[in-house]
């Protein structure tokens, strides 16, 4: 076995990025917040719009780092055996450092957008792949101008895989960051209504993320959702773009190339069995939900395009378990009994509100429960904001919601037409809100908790976990998933 070489060294850094020549140092990671540096670790120092990098450099050295990338005319102090490599701008060597990272690797590169879903594949991808060979992955939601370069720059030149994410909030963003990438792979989870306040259509945030499929690299293959209403079009954008193949993947079309022939969705997990090309395969999901079993479809589909193993693949999306705030589960004590909460809080758009509204409806309240939603208003839905929300009372019904608690104006309109058989009491202070959903809960009840980030619906997540500890001594909090 070939002995692995560090991530870079400080000559090779100062060679890509043209700075003058450091002492040559081994470097083990790429770091930008000096709260998160290990031992070994370059700092970039990356301009903020709140903060700039280049104040937190000493710290980035306490932590561990042994060189830091610092703009030419920055004003910090250069310790002894901790280099600074000065250049004209930081975010700009960053992407030379990506562009050299994605040229030395010769793996295959996958490539992941959608308006929900995308973390969620991403990672379940990675983790599909990573028994089969060594995959290299971005991080939480690494997914933007900053994010991308710096999931590149920290690739190892030994990867034999490599996924990420890509995300947008404007026309032309995706087709810049998918120009670093340079995909093998490209797979797009689903066309939703996220970002409708900077686009003016659905179909204009489809041609947007269509844009995945410019700059791609060699023999490539496109993995795009069958059930979605942009299908055909960005099927034909696939095709547009040069693209190798296109591979449909559908939950209802069995003359799909990869397509679910039985479904069984469980409050906790999915079972499917699936023509993958020409395998079929009977295989579960970690998680709940048709959404979760049509991105089980886009995993396997992307396996098969990388030449991974399709049985790995399926073992682990048997073992997946829910990110931070996409779908952790906590039964949380109460005087007598307990509730369970489904923590949703990272993010949403009508479209995820609407699959989580599914996963709620599919829960099985015990003894006496109720069906209990605490949504944050949903952002950058523009013109359209209040009709999307009010929008949300079907699925809300279809899920049978016993209660709606709104955090918001935008939630507070719906909740005032929800209908006479959910509870939905209009208050507009938080806390009072938070005071009442306490009030209101008991045994056997099921919660689901969302809004987008931007409304911090992850506090009171914290807070109902702590009044939960406080309730039984700290001893309720029983997380069913990895937190």
């Amino acid at each position: 076995m070939s002995e692995i070489q560090p991530l870079w060294t400080s000559l090779e850094i100062a060679a890509v990025t043209a700075a003058e020549a450091p002492p040559d140092l081994p470097i083990q990671g790429i770091a930008i917040d000096s709260r998160e540096t290990s031992p070994g670790d370059l700092f970039v120092a990356l301009p903020g719009r709140y903060t700039d990098g280049h104040q937190y450099v000493a710290a980035a050295f306490d932590g561990g780092a042994v060189a830091a990338l610092v703009r030419q005319d920055a004003k910090v102090t250069e310790r002894p055996n901790q280099p600074l490599i000065r250049v004209p701008d930081t975010l700009g060597a960053l992407r030379l450092l990506a562009i050299e990272a994605r040229r030395r690797m010769a793996g295959k590169v996958i490539a992941v957008t959608g308006s929900a879903g995308k973390t969620g594949t991403r990672d379940a991808i990675y983790r599909a792949l990573q028994g089969f060979g060594r995959t290299h992955s971005s991080i939480r939601s690494f997914n933007n101008h900053v994010g991308v370069p710096v999931s590149l720059a920290r690739m190892p030149r030994e990867a034999e895989f490599g996924v990420f994410e890509v995300g947008m909030s404007a026309p032309g963003e995706i087709r810049d960051l998918v120009g670093l990438i340079e995909p093998h792979i490209a797979v797009i989870t689903s066309i939703g209504e996220a970002h409708l306040g900077g686009f003016k259509s659905a179909k204009q945030i489809a041609r947007a993320k269509a844009e995945i499929f410019d700059h791609m690299a060699g023999e490539s293959i496109a993995v795009i959702n069958g059930d979605s209403d942009f299908a055909p079009f960005l099927f034909k954008a696939a095709e547009a773009a040069g693209v190798s193949k296109v591979v449909v993947a559908s939950l209802e079309d069995t003359k799909s190339v990869v397509h679910a022939e039985r479904l069984a969705v469980h409050g906790d997990c999915s079972c499917l069995t699936a023509k993958v090309g020409r395998h079929r395969m009977t295989y579960k999901v970690g998680l709940p939900g048709r959404h979760w079993a049509m991105n089980s479809l886009l995993v396997l589909a992307a396996v098969q395009a990388a030449d991974g193993d399709l049985g790995l693949a399926g073992l682990a999306l048997a073992n997946l378990k829910a990110m931070p705030g996409r779908g952790v589960r906590h039964h949380i004590a109460l005087d007598r009994g307990s509730f369970l909460m489904i923590d949703e809080s990272y993010n949403a758009n009508p479209q995820s509100v609407a699959a989580c509204l599914e996963v709620l409806g599919s829960e099985q309240p015990q003894q006496s429960g109720r069906r209990i939603a605490l949504f944050g208003d949903l952002d950058e839905l523009g013109p359209a904001s209040t009709r999307k929300h009010l929008g949300l009372q079907s699925p809300m019904n279809e899920a049978g919601l016993n209660a709606f608690f709104a955090a918001g104006p935008e939630m507070q309109q719906l909740a005032k037409v929800i209908g006479a058989n959910i509870h939905a009491p209009i208050v507009e202070d938080r806390q009072r809100l938070l005071e009442l959903l306490k009030s209101y809960l008991r045994s056997g009840d099921v919660l689901l908790v969302k809004g987008s980030n931007s409304q911090r619906m992850f506090e009171c997540v914290e807070e109902l976990l702590r009044w939960g500890e406080r309730s039984r001594g700290g001893l309720n909090h029983q997380p069913l998933a990895a937190e």
